[in-house]
């Protein structure tokens, strides 16, 4: 599962009608938005491909100006990143931290 959060620039005067496209297109939740045009989602995904296909097609939406990526969680590099973790300690963990 991947988690990832981005902040959406429009133009003012089309952030409801960009407001509703985000809403319709159940690619995203918006959690905040401001008068200024920036709105903060966050999108859900599988993996990092099915990821970037709604990144991609948030910014086709009408009226999208941009949209930057801001926080990403990826379940599956955090999974590989423990089992190297794991894979490492014996050479590089100090018998004395192992216990403690």
């Amino acid at each position: 599962m991947n988690i990832s959060s981005a902040v959406v620039k429009v133009a003012p005067k089309y952030l409801n009608q960009v407001l509703n496209l985000l809403e319709e297109s159940q690619l995203c939740e918006v959690h905040f938005y401001d008068d200024q045009g920036k709105i903060i989602i966050t999108v859900e995904a599988n993996n990092v491909s099915e990821e970037m296909e709604k990144f991609d097609r948030i910014s086709k939406l009408d009226h999208v100006l941009s949209v930057d990526l801001v926080y990403c969680y990826s379940e599956e590099e955090l999974a590989d990143a423990i089992d190297e973790f794991h894979r490492l300690e014996d050479k590089y963990v100090p018998d004395a931290l192992k216990d403690a």
